[in-house]
């Protein structure tokens, strides 16, 4: 017999009390930009390469100017392989080391969209924080995720077969709901911590 938990939200994990406008102040970033998120671990397979090419084609339907936040540990390797693939128009705020758990928050207040442009994705927990921090995410278009998170209105697609178009498409436009949104409590107001490490007490308890 297979039992199965959802993933639980990060309520409480890496909240703080930075509010957007700080968080976009301590950034530098202006209202008439706009900023795409990506954070966690810079490896080839995560699909930078296709993020970047993205922006630098992505025109924005309210004339905002992107500008790409980037965080995450990254070997020598990598930094160099981004720093070549990186366009010249493409505005970028870089931090190439793991970002403490005090600071997650800040990242993610100060964007208005996360996009996770693997080549491969099994778990979703990068969508629960961003679920958590309320800011609408990309994903590629993979059955599984389709299924899991097709319902979602701050949740949106980028079609792998043809990346950059597909991804450049999605953030031009607002077919996502704005961070903050109700949707965001919506999804998250089952999964707190709390509520599934009582579901697993409780499987743990039947066995």
């Amino acid at each position: 017999t297979t039992m199965q938990i959802p993933h639980p939200s990060y309520a409480g994990i890496y909240d703080s009390d930075v509010s957007r406008a700080t968080a976009r102040e301590s950034f530098g970033i202006d209202d008439d930009e706009y900023a795409v998120l990506f954070l966690g671990q810079v490896r080839p397979y995560k699909g930078i390469d296709v993020l970047l090419e993205a922006i630098a084609h992505m025109r924005r339907d309210d004339g905002r100017k992107p500008v790409l936040l980037l965080a995450g540990a990254a070997s020598p390797e990598a930094i160099a392989q981004f720093e070549d693939l990186k366009p010249p128009s493409v505005r970028a705020i870089t931090h190439f080391s793991t970002v403490p758990d005090g600071e997650i928050a800040r990242w993610y207040r100060a964007a208005d969209i996360a996009v996770f442009p693997y080549r491969a994705i099994l778990n979703s927990g990068s969508m629960h924080l961003a679920a958590t921090m309320e800011i609408p995410a990309v994903l590629p278009d993979l059955p599984h995720l389709r299924e899991q998170f097709n319902s979602e209105p701050w949740v949106g697609f980028f079609d792998v077969t043809n990346a950059v178009e597909s991804l450049a498409l999605v953030l031009s436009s607002d077919a996502l709901v704005p961070p903050n949104a109700p949707a965001f409590s919506q999804f998250t107001k089952e999964i707190s911590p709390w509520q599934i490490s009582t579901k697993y007490h409780a499987l743990l308890n039947s066995l």
